[in-house]
Order: C-alpha cells, then sequence, then structure tokens
C-alpha cells in the first residue's frame, strides 16, 4: 500500500461520491423490506439496484483517476 497525496478538490470528489454510493446501499437496503412488507413492485429493486452499481462505477472511476495521477 502506498500514500497517495490528494488535492482538497480530490478529496472532496471523493468523499461526495463515497457519500453518495453509500446512500443508494442504503436505498437497496431499504428497498428489500418495502417489497416484502408491501409488495412493491420488483422494478423498485432494480432501480435502486443500479443507481447503487452506477454509484460505484463512479467510485471506482474516480479512485482510479486519483491512484494515476498520483504516479
Amino acid at each position: 500500500m502506498r500514500a497517495i497525496t490528494l488535492t482538497e478538490a480530490q478529496w472532496n470528489r471523493l468523499k461526495a461520491a463515497a457519500g453518495h454510493a453509500g446512500e443508494c446501499m442504503f436505498g437497496v437496503s431499504m428497498a428489500q423490506p418495502a417489497i416484502a412488507e408491501f409488495g412493491s413492485p420488483a422494478h423498485d429493486m432494480q432501480i435502486a439496484v443500479g443507481r447503487a452499481e452506477n454509484a460505484m462505477r463512479e467510485l471506482s472511476a474516480l479512485l482510479a483517476e486519483v491512484e494515476s495521477n498520483g504516479e
């Protein structure tokens, strides 16, 4: 493991992306009981999972960008 120096802008972007990914994952966890309890359509879960996947891809791309800039 090596240290990477981040600019304040990079740090803020990473924090925002990680926060968004966390919120999306929370959305997935909340959709599961709602579907079980209220019979919400399965597409609600698909939407929540899709948002979480997109957020994780965004975070992964940002991490790769920051890491490549640190080399």
